[in-house]
């Protein structure tokens, strides 16, 4: 009988010692095809947007420098991963779809999981502790964008090369229920929204254009929903900012997000759609980041898109002429919108999805239409 034992043993180690190799055979082929498609997007930039041309002068040089800079960027994160795969090792733990992102010591009580990972003074520190995603790279439909991997450093002091606005959102819309489109479908073009410019046109986010490919694909996704162009322009102007950082994440596309756009814990935790980050509730989008599969997704996102609102004057202008009579977005209508209390949600989403606004000032949030109207 103890031998027998002894032979159990031996047979479940030996399975163990095969499971374990064939795990570092796989890790090791990923880390070979995540370097390989890097090396061939830094060949692409080098290809397509090196060289002398670059320094013509007009519009277009202002355009070929951003891509230049793009161009630098992407040779630094390779380089970064090159590092971080090295110090790896045979190391094989992993987790398929989460990230556990803690906040030690005293800011764990103190400190909402749905405020942004910005620290806002250098004494507020914060550790990632990250098991590596089983693949490496987001699962959204849009670019490859690297997830980091164990940290053990507080925010401000990671390496340059892992800087915030490094932390994307895990995105995972490999889970959307059959024949639902992705929110963001623009985002399955990064090279397209890349070469779009800096700042959208605000008649573009209204009308379309032909100028501006980002622009007019934000402009037909949300037309064809119905509502006012209030919305129309400032969800527009939130999605094109967000949009420019998702695909390209670096301190100038962060730095052009609003406040409440910084992605959450609970955002860099938990898989999730992408069209959820789009919303300007932090705590919503948490609360979403966790819980959204347990929802009808075109449900939802239709009275998403149906219930939220602008606080913005019935009747009252969105644009106005500059110096040269080109329409441009009014500076207030910005502070409006680019502030989280400058947006509501209507009593048809709040009675329909009440567990959905837990942790959220519910009669700061609500939108009453009536109030609204008299306001004017």
């Amino acid at each position: 009988m103890e031998l027998h034992r002894h032979d159990a043993s031996l047979i479940s180690l030996e399975r163990k010692r095969l499971r374990d190799r064939k795990a570092q055979r796989t890790m090791k082929e990923k880390r070979e095809s995540q370097i390989r498609i890097l090396e061939e997007r830094v060949a692409f930039c080098e290809k397509y947007h090196g060289g002398d041309w670059i320094h013509q002068s007009g519009p277009q040089s202002s355009e070929m420098e951003s891509l230049r800079r793009e161009n630098r960027t992407l040779h630094t994160r390779l380089e970064s991963l090159r590092q971080m795969f090295d110090s790896w090792g045979g190391d094989t733990s992993f987790e398929p779809r989460e990230r556990h992102i803690p906040i030690p010591g005293p800011l764990t009580g103190s400190r909402r999981p749905t405020e942004p990972l910005m620290p806002s003074k250098p004494q507020q520190e914060a550790t990632l502790s990250a098991p590596v995603p089983r693949d490496f790279t987001d699962t959204t439909d849009g670019p490859d964008i690297v997830h980091l991997p164990a940290l053990h450093h507080p925010i401000h002091e990671l390496p340059s090369a892992i800087p915030p606005w490094y932390l994307v959102p895990m995105n995972d819309n490999g889970h959307l229920p059959p024949r639902v489109p992705p929110l963001c479908p623009w985002l399955s073009r990064p090279d397209l929204v890349i070469a779009s410019p800096p700042h959208p046109s605000p008649l573009a986010l209204l009308y379309g254009t032909r100028r501006n490919w980002l622009a007019d694909q934000i402009h037909r996704s949300i037309r064809q929903r119905a509502i006012r162009d209030s919305e129309c322009l400032a969800v527009g102007w939130l999605a094109y900012n967000f949009s420019k950082w998702r695909v390209s994440p670096n301190p100038e596309t962060f730095a052009r997000l609003a406040t409440f756009q910084r992605p959450t814990l609970a955002q860099l935790q938990h898989g999730h759609p992408v069209g959820l980050d789009l919303l300007p509730w932090p705590q919503l989008r948490s609360n979403l980041a966790q819980t959204w599969h347990r929802y009808d997704y075109a449900e939802l996102t239709g009275y998403l898109s149906c219930c939220m609102k602008v606080r913005w004057p019935w009747g009252e202008e969105i644009l106005e002429p500059d110096e040269d009579d080109n329409m441009q977005i009014r500076r207030k209508f910005v502070d409006v919108f680019t502030c989280e209390t400058g947006l509501g949600l209507t009593d048809e989403f709040i009675s329909k999805f009440p567990e959905l606004l837990e942790g959220m000032d519910i009669e700061t949030l609500r939108f009453d239409i009536t109030l609204e109207c008299q306001a004017t």
